[in-house]
């Protein structure tokens, strides 16, 4: 906790959970599972910046970590789902539906933007013909508004 001293005791024991495999499919089993990374830092009293770093630190972490927020943003749309049944159903007040709702949704949309993100990304190329056909006369070692005829031995100039 901000604030308190490390002891090497705690220190110790942070060090025995975070590296221990069986710990991470654990949290990240929870955290899959709708829990957030906060409140799963919070239960095995690691310091949720000290966990981020770990994970950030192993690109095998980083990876099950990403899968985890993924499966932690379908559960909030699934949630999505279950909701609007119920309002449907007349079992839950619109009103507290949409709040929820609309806090289900940011998070499932910052939690894997790729799938549920309302922003979408567009990677475009434009290809300038112009400057392609001018490359191409050059290279062909031609001039523009210059015609050649096998009849004759000079240019005709185009007009």
């Amino acid at each position: 906790m901000a604030g308190q001293p490390r002891s090497a005791a705690a220190l110790k024991s942070q060090h025995r959970i975070m590296s221990d495999p069986k710990t991470w499919d654990e949290i990240f089993r929870v955290i899959g599972a709708g829990e957030s990374t906060k409140a799963v830092a919070t239960h095995y009293q690691l310091p949720t910046g000290r966990m981020l770093s770990y994970i950030k630190g192993s690109s095998d972490l980083t990876e099950r970590y990403d899968e985890a927020r993924q499966a932690r943003a379908m559960f909030h749309a699934e949630r999505i789902e279950a909701i609007a049944n119920n309002v449907e159903a007349g079992d839950l007040d619109a009103q507290a539906a949409r709040v929820s709702l609309d806090a289900r949704k940011f998070l499932a949309s910052r939690l894997d933007p790729h799938l549920w993100g309302e922003k979408q990304r567009v990677d475009l190329t434009i290809n300038d013909v112009t400057k392609q056909h001018l490359e191409a006369i050059r290279v062909l070692g031609m001039t523009e508004n210059v015609l050649e005829h096998e009849d004759y031995s000079e240019k005709l100039i185009e007009s």
